[in-house]
């Protein structure tokens, strides 16, 4: 088979392949190798004419561009077919072709740092119909996004302001290159882009925006799901799910801050304590638009436990059981549900997992509880 007898669709394939969308590399080399088999299969054909009659070799020729030709239409469906009739293409694809036409996902590119990340992407959220997480390095099975939960993603990335979350790559930013993907799963297709835990930020090495504290602790659930930071996303996720389901009455009882202070202090003066401190995981706060950080605190020879106090966006958690994160009443991680109300008294709005007691106008003392003891006591931050 010379050149100029390869078919007209061949030629036009290498010029416009660039253009079609979903096309690929693998897809131009499966393309190729059909173009090639047919030719090798035609010479092999030619010269053993005299064995075989002329009509096979003519239909093996025949069979080899059928079979290039399926795959360039398979490739060219947005351009023809797909457009026609989706139905009838997708329903006669056999299984050769579409394990090799199954595109990969489109990568979410990131233009220019202005506006709202959710203007430049390619899809709306309530078109997302799944998201999964993967690790690159295939050490972790892919995590798919529990349903509930794809709004802790899909709200962080459409209002993010590109302008204030962005940030310049350095030493206190450590980015481990493409280490976890996501892929947005829509009706018409797929997205991907990359994520890293390490730096709690989307995008490439040299564009990078950071996500907020929700989303960090909820990838937790995937890279370390026996860690203290996922046990809280968990619990709190629960209590959330607890509270929609039941819709209890909030009751007016009154509680004196002085109840809930923590080791002697209040909200505010732990938060001081973390004033010193330079590192942790980069988060952008939507709602104050300034970008903040996920820390801890560990007792002296303890470094290498999990940490004892931690400090989100809008909360500071206490982990551990010890005194010196006790209130003044003797609430500590550890109780029993039986404990805390002959020490402190009955909670303002409960559910199974959450007590939640209130601080003047709002709920800002919360417990924690999994196999009925408190295994975490939280401070909100007060409004």
């Amino acid at each position: 088979m010379k050149k100029d007898s390869l078919p007209p669709w061949y030629e036009k394939l290498k010029v416009d392949a660039s253009r079609t969308p979903g096309f690929t590399e693998v897809h131009m080399t499966a393309i190729k190798q059909a173009a090639v088999n047919g030719k090798i299969e035609h010479k092999r054909r030619r010269s053993d004419r005299n064995k075989r009659p002329l009509p096979v070799a003519t239909m093996v020729g025949v069979a080899a561009v059928i079979v290039a030709g399926t795959l360039l239409l398979s490739y060219w469906g947005d351009f023809s077919f797909r457009k026609l009739n989706p139905t009838t293409f997708s329903s006669t694809l056999t299984a050769t072709v579409s394990s090799v036409s199954d595109a990969a996902p489109r990568p979410i590119v990131i233009e220019r740092l202005s506006g709202v990340l959710g203007k430049q992407l390619p899809f709306k959220p309530e078109d997302v119909v799944g998201i999964t997480i993967e690790d690159n390095q295939h050490r972790l099975q892919p995590f798919e996004v529990p349903k509930d939960r794809l709004n802790v993603i899909l709200s962080n990335l459409t209002a993010l302001d590109m302008a204030a979350a962005s940030i310049t790559p350095g030493p206190e930013h450590a980015w481990v290159p493409t280490a976890y993907t996501m892929t947005f799963t829509t009706v018409g297709g797929s997205f991907a882009m990359s994520y890293d835990p390490s730096s709690n930020t989307y995008g490439t090495p040299d564009r990078r925006i950071l996500a907020n504290d929700q989303v960090w602790m909820l990838v937790q659930q995937y890279v370390n799901p026996t860690g203290v930071w996922a046990a809280i996303d968990r619990l709190h996720e629960q209590a959330k799910n607890e509270t929609a389901a039941q819709a209890g009455q909030v009751t007016d009882r009154m509680y004196e801050q002085s109840r809930f202070d923590i080791g002697g202090q209040d909200y505010s003066g732990w938060e001081k304590k973390f004033l010193p401190l330079s590192s942790g995981i980069y988060f952008f706060d939507g709602s104050s638009g300034k970008q903040g950080l996920i820390q801890s605190l560990t007792q002296p020879a303890r470094e290498y436990a999990d940490p004892d106090v931690i400090k989100l966006s809008d909360a500071i958690i206490f982990t551990t059981y010890d005194l010196a994160y006790a209130t003044t009443d003797g609430i500590q991680v550890g109780l029993t549900p039986a404990e805390v109300i002959a020490k402190l008294g009955l909670p303002n709005a409960r559910t199974e997992t959450a007590w939640s007691y209130r601080v003047g106008d709002a709920l800002r003392f919360q417990l924690l509880f999994e196999d009925g003891k408190v295994r975490f006591i939280s401070l909100t931050r007060p409004g």
